[in-house]
């Protein structure tokens, strides 16, 4: 039968329902009947008409559900239904066909069958007082004959219990309603913060406040008491609670004598009295304060514009202030993986450290001034940090930073300056409270009005729209007219048709601040779209659609008002002439709260509204740009969310905050967390959230879409909803206000039901894992990828062994090193960039193939199948055991062979390359590990493609192979954060090996970047001149190995004694110890020398000497472009370095053509500029650490290598920074 035919009949015994015989179908027909009901269904439960009843449409699909059920258990079907990917109908028949329904299940002899069901489901069932392990709906209980006890057991409802008669062959089907077991009673109160009593016990909390009662069996009568200074008590008593019940309170306080003592609250005293101060005056205090600068200069132009009064490329900013966003993506590393290993505590106290850090951060904030201000530049101007300490060519100072100080006496003189036609000036911000400019709900409105010196009411509020737009001011006289927004950017030429109309006013000179804003088919549009119009590179066509809403002048008909009260400079703005395009701001003029509470309310709930905005009528408009006469109110938004993870902030008794999601059609999205609440709720609860402003991103890998909120607060707990709102009405927030969309990676939120339902087991965010293994091979390409938090092992108070292994990791044709070591009872360590890269990847790339077919993929090795992927890429076929074996035999004779690595695998040295000049040793980039399981430590043989934790695994496509290069026991030596030391004892490596970050490296975006190498000084850093110079000591132990300590005799074992003093006291004596056994050289000094070589030149160069400089520390030599001795740069000196002619450090008359003098007939000249002895602090392949004490030079220097097997060096003041 073909296809065609197959569906013609399928539809038709689907039509004639009643007599469907389900058993005359095949498992496809099935199934397609199967999903044709569930469509049914959803149609009937969103109100459509079908010619079925749903009655009838449940008996069809609990036939096809039965007879699918049968086909499973007799094995001639496979079927999974997957409930909780169904859509909400779908599952809603799924549950109806699935409890107790199943009624072609066979009876077993001497037994009967009970069916059980409940709302809401998923409730314990406990029969003859055994846990069952069994949840409803569950229709397969088989008993034995006779009476049973049954109960159902779910938490926040009362238990169920009845008794069943079971009869031998036959079915009783039984459906629970569960009652439930609390009330919910929340308290609000008008103005918020009044002190709760219930019964006459202080029960230390204020409003608004959530309380749950337990009146299982029964109601509860409760007498409830509100109190809060300054205010009337309010009482409600006698307030039945009853099983279910879920009561919201508002009470209105009225002012008057409160029965609270103000012991019981923050007392204030007078700020004029002390018992242990002279009284001091506001006045005093403000003639004695006074400006001071932060940094001077902070904000500097360099780069080619600055160097040569021009440019065609990019405009360089350097702003004196450290960029945190490498700090803060580790932050965000570290703060998944504390959820990932239920850390709460640490994350929690991480998410204080990221939101700190990033709120605070001068760099980031100063960018994003700089780049608001030049739009026309954007994409040029690069805002450089001080990572490196520059300026390092010339460069032009733009800012200072610098406390400015304020008062009363100074802002009324900046209010007599005049304001003047066509010059920018900074347009007003409010203020109030501490520095705080915007107010979320109206009672702190009417809070902050009580609380000002003036009565506000008595004057005069003026209440006004807060509009959802670009804060602008007008400059007009006569025909000329100039448009700024309130950072001082021009943007008249994108506003023609606003600039024509205020050209056409009848007034002849005036200023206007407004709020410019765009609307389009009579609807408000979002903020972001005014911006790019006014901000674009030319005119665009909406601007037409603009519109300039007027709310106050400054300047009229060749008069400064500014100084006027705004009572009066209203009436100037009045005369402006509507049009089009131009609007006057209504207003609303109040002397009483309740007036101030209904503007408040009418202004906000107009389209296009942020809120409202209010002004003291006898304001002047202050020229600094801040006052505290104003107050803006911003209306919240809210959303009903789903509580994914509380989370208990540190050191209180019960203020949390929480981690929440939206629904989307088939799961949970992330929407971010809230600000700290005192309202406690379990994740899997409904909480009302709101908030100012929202944001939309879509995950640029899945295309999902998530959201995330500013301010949020949580107001209650609703307890009265079941489900969260959708991602759709988030959506629809954003569009209508900020219509900030942007790509972004969602969290993912796994096993949320489980979260949901074991709230005491699983409390946190099931993010996927994020899979260190498969990302490796990125971050070695990319070491700009940031560190995680680094776990460091301790050190014992006598040395104690761990173990350590190290693998050769391949993934395809790539390869990593795996150095972990033993912690506590996880593993840390490093991962190392070891591999030749283009030597390895030809030869595996001669044996590794990927074929890609239509439905599915192939890995072969040498022409032979070794897995196979679907689409999907789940493994369908798996290498044979003598094929794996093959494979892992060659890679490990592979992992051995010295082409392909940069370490000696027998010993872990460096292995050298030949350089332009002599072998030079390769730099073997490291990336810091996360923590990781234990059993990775013996991991060894051949994994699947895409295995992840806690598996360590392969790539995408091809299997990851592990091969032992070493293992034994390792002691920690020094533990630093830039800085790691260990000690070796395995079979094949042994002795000292470091892992460092170095800064600036070439070749690579990091700040820094960690470098792996086997030091020649086999010393451990503890006994290091440098360690003991800098009073370093490790926090426990004796960061040394054993055979180290049994190198000093009992009473020189420094990290016995008890304090530290002793101990760098005995440390001390411990280096001196060993030099004078000879087992440590002395102070490492040598003798250094700079020299100058020059000759005179040939006229045509202006008769100038050509000259040079060259410096010898030791065994190293320099060559030098620059003098040290003579204003030594900031970003340092270029240094070649060379390796013989000593000739360049002997003064005198050098002859022509000899080994110093490359000229024909000039002669050169040598003589010594400084001498003296260096300390060499640390010598390496790829730095050298020196103190230099010359008569010129002193203090201390560095070399840093540039690049790999590169002559070139910087040499530089002072020390590296990390």
């Amino acid at each position: 039968m073909d296809t065609e035919s197959k569906e013609s009949e399928s539809v038709e015994l689907i039509r004639n329902i009643k007599d469907y015989d389900p058993s005359k179908l095949n498992n496809a027909q099935l199934a397609d009947d199967m999903r044709i009901c569930f469509a049914w269904y959803s149609s009937l439960r969103q109100g459509k008409k079908l010619k079925f009843t749903k009655d009838e449409v449940i008996e069809l699909a609990r036939k096809i559900y039965n007879e699918i059920e049968k086909r499973k258990r007799e094995g001639k079907m496979k079927h999974d239904w997957k409930p909780e990917q169904m859509k909400k109908f779908s599952r809603e028949l799924f549950e109806i066909i699935s409890s107790g329904t199943c009624t072609l299940a066979k009876i077993p002899d001497g037994k009967g069958q009970l069916s059980i069901a409940s709302s809401p489901s998923l409730a314990e069932i406990w029969i003859d007082n055994k846990n069952t392990k069994l949840l409803t709906p569950e229709a397969q209980i088989f008993l034995d004959p006779g009476s049973h006890s049954v109960k159902l057991k779910k938490p926040h409802y009362q238990d169920f219990s009845f008794s069943v008669s079971i009869v031998e062959g036959e079915k009783i089907e039984k459906f629970c309603e569960l009652s439930p077991k609390f009330a919910v009673l929340t308290l609000f109160s008008v103005p918020s913060h009044a002190r709760i009593f219930i019964d006459g016990t202080d029960q230390n909390k204020v409003t608004p406040e959530t309380f749950k009662f337990d009146v299982s069996g029964s109601s509860k009568t409760l007498d409830i008491t509100l109190k809060l200074p300054g205010f009337k008590d309010a009482e409600i008593n006698n307030l039945a609670l009853h099983p279910g019940d879920k009561i919201e309170k508002v009470i209105h306080l009225e002012p008057g004598t409160s029965t609270l003592s103000q012991l019981e609250t923050l007392p204030i005293y007078p700020g004029n009295v002390s018992p242990r101060f002279d009284p001091l005056d506001l006045d005093e205090f403000l003639e004695k304060w006074n400006s001071f600068y932060f940094r001077k200069p902070f904000i500097l132009l360099v780069g080619s514009l600055a160097n040569w009064q021009r440019t065609e490329g990019d405009i360089d900013i350097l702003v004196k202030a450290r960029d945190p966003t490498p700090l803060l993506n580790a932050l965000d590393r570290a703060i998944i993986k504390c959820f990932k290993m239920n850390e709460d505590q640490l994350a929690d106290l991480l998410i204080q450290v990221h939101q700190f850090i990033h709120s605070d951060s001068l760099f980031l904030l100063t960018r994003w001034r700089i780049e608001r201000a030049f739009p026309e530049w954007k994409g040029r101007i690069q805002v450089l940090d001080d990572s490196f300490s520059g300026p390092f060519t010339n460069f032009v100072e733009l800012a200072d930073l610098a406390a400015v100080a304020r008062s009363e006496k100074v802002r009324q003189e900046m209010a007599q300056r005049a304001i003047r036609l066509f010059q920018w000036f900074p347009m007003l911000k409010p203020m109030h409270g501490r520095q705080k400019g915007e107010i979320y709900s109206v009672d702190s409105v009417i809070e902050v009005l009580r609380t000002r010196k003036d009565n506000w009411f008595d004057i005069g509020v003026y209440v006004q729209k807060k509009y959802d737009g670009t804060h602008c001011q007008v400059h007009k006289s006569g025909k000329r007219v100039l448009i700024f927004t309130e950072d001082g950017t021009d943007v008249t030429r994108n506003c023609p048709t606003l600039a024509k109309e205020f050209q056409q006013q009848p007034i002849g000179s005036f200023i206007l601040c407004g709020e410019i804003e765009l609307w389009k088919n009579g609807k408000h549009q979002p903020r972001a779209l005014t911006a790019g119009i006014l901000n674009a590179s030319k005119p665009q066509p909406d601007e037409k659609d603009l519109i300039f809403n007027v709310y106050d002048c400054l300047f009229f008909d060749e008069v400064d008002i500014h100084n006027r009260p705004y009572s009066k400079r209203i009436n100037y703005y009045q005369k402006i002439r509507e049009t089009d395009h131009i609007k006057l701001a209504p207003f609303t003029l109040c002397h009483s709260e309740q007036c101030v509470r209904e503007a408040i309310k009418k202004y906000s709930a107009q389209e296009g509204s942020e809120g409202a905005y209010l002004k003291r009528a006898d304001f002047p408009y202050e020229l600094d740009g801040k006052t505290r006469l104003n107050i803006k109110y911003k209306k919240e938004k809210s959303l009903d969310a789903l509580v994914l993870k509380r989370n208990k902030v540190a050191r209180t008794e019960k203020t949390y905050y929480y981690h929440c999601g939206l629904k989307s059609d088939h799961d949970i999205v992330y929407c971010g967390k809230t600000f700290n609440t005192n309202i406690k709720a379990e994740p899997g609860d409904i909480i009302k959230v709101v908030f100012v402003d929202i944001s939309g991103y879509t995950d640029p890998k899945t295309g999902k879409r998530w959201v995330n909120w500013w301010a949020p607060r949580v107001v209650m707990l609703r307890t009265d909803k079941k489900e969260p709102d959708t991602i759709d009405t988030a959506w629809r927030m954003v569009k209508e206000t900020t219509g900030r969309f942007e790509e972004k990676p969602m969290p993912d939120i796994k096993n949320l039901e489980q979260l949901a339902e074991f709230s005491t087991h699983k409390d946190c965010i099931n993010f996927d894992p994020e899979s260190h293994m498969c990302k490796l091979h990125n971050r070695l390409v990319d070491p700009d990828a940031p560190a995680c938090p680094d776990f460091q092992p301790r050190a014992n108070l006598s040395a104690s062994a761990k173990r350590f292994v190290i693998q050769n990791h391949f993934r395809g044709s790539s390869s990593h090193g795996d150095f972990r070591v033993q912690l506590d009872h996880v593993l840390g360590g490093f991962t190392l960039g070891w591999q030749r890269a283009d030597e390895l990847k030809r030869e595996l790339e001669k044996h590794w193939q990927l074929k890609k077919t239509k439905d599915r993929y192939e890995i072969y090795w040498d022409g032979e199948l070794v897995y196979a992927l679907d689409k999907r890429e789940n493994v369908l076929q798996e290498p044979s055991a003598a094929l794996k074996k093959r494979v892992f035999e060659f890679h490990k004779k592979l992992a051995m062979d010295p082409r392909f690595w940069k370490i000696d695998m027998n010993t872990g040295e460096e292995l050298k390359r030949k350089g332009s000049v002599r072998d030079e040793v390769e730099k073997i980039f490291c990336v810091q590990k996360t923590r990781e399981p234990y059993e990775w430590l013996s991991v060894e043989g051949v994994t699947k493609p895409r295995e992840v934790e806690p598996e360590p695994g392969g790539t995408r496509f091809f299997p990851g192979i592990f091969v032992e290069v070493d293992s034994g026991t390792y002691y920690p030596g020094a533990q630093k954060p830039y800085f790691k030391e260990y000690f070796l004892d395995g079979k094949k490596w042994k002795g000292r090996v470091v892992f460092r970050l170095v800064a600036g490296l070439q070749g690579t975006k990091a700040v820094a970047n960690w470098l792996y190498w086997k030091p020649d000084d086999q010393t451990p850093y503890v006994l290091s001149a440098r360690a003991v110079r800098d009073n370093w000591l490790p926090s426990e132990g004796s960061a040394m190995p054993p055979e180290w300590e049994a190198k000093l005799p009992e009473e020189l074992h420094f990290w016995k004694a008890s304090d530290r003093k002793k101990k760098l006291e005995l440390r001390k004596l411990a280096r001196e110890y060993l030099i004078k056994k000879e087992v440590l050289s002395a102070d490492d000094e040598v003798d250094f020398v700079l020299t100058h070589r020059y000759w005179q030149g040939q006229y045509v160069v202006r008769g100038l000497p050509v000259e040079d400089y060259h410096i010898k520390i030791g065994k190293h030599r320099f060559h030098l472009d620059k003098d040290p001795t003579h204003k030594f740069p900031e970003h340092g000196i270029s240094a070649l370095q060379f390796h013989d002619k000593d000739e360049y450090f002997i003064e005198g008359e050098k002859k022509p053509q000899s080994a110093v003098n490359p000229n024909r007939k000039i002669p050169a000249y040598i003589h010594v500029l400084d001498r003296g002895k260096a300390e060499i602090i640390a010598d390496e392949p790829l730095y050298l650490h020196v103190r230099l004490n010359g008569k010129k030079l002193k203090g201390l220097f560095y070399f840093r290598r540039t690049s790999r097997d590169a002559e070139f060096w910087i040499f530089k003041k002072g020390m590296e920074s990390f």
